[in-house]
């Protein structure tokens, strides 16, 4: 899924949003400042980057930060998946920045379960 992002004023929400959530602190800013960057050559709130480095860069385990993103995710503030080899993940996050990219979400998952 790849939305234009909206007015310059969501990384600030998001970021506020995430921080509230448990361990969402840790990948707040990474996250927004990660998007924010590519959104400037493809308007897009998806973003992908090696899990290990991506950690080691943060100061904290594969493990933090991969409970981080299981914290955001349930709190619905993105949704994530794991590709690569197991010994070098890479990870896809994508930001909900919107209540139309959560229902989007929620009925791809709907069609899936009743396919």
């Amino acid at each position: 899924m790849h939305t234009a992002l909206p007015s310059e004023s969501w990384g600030l929400h998001w970021a506020t949003s995430a921080r509230d959530v448990p361990q969402g602190r840790l990948l707040a800013g990474f996250l927004v400042d990660l998007v924010a960057d590519t959104s400037r050559m493809r308007e897009a709130n998806t973003v992908c980057f090696p899990r290990d480095l991506a950690a080691h860069a943060l100061g904290v385990e594969p493990v933090r930060l991969t409970a981080a993103l299981r914290s955001l995710a349930k709190a619905r503030l993105l949704t994530w998946r794991m590709e690569g080899t197991p010994d070098a993940p890479d990870v896809a996050v994508t930001l909900l920045l919107s209540s139309s990219d959560i229902s989007t979400i929620e009925e791809g998952a709907i069609s899936r379960a009743h396919a």
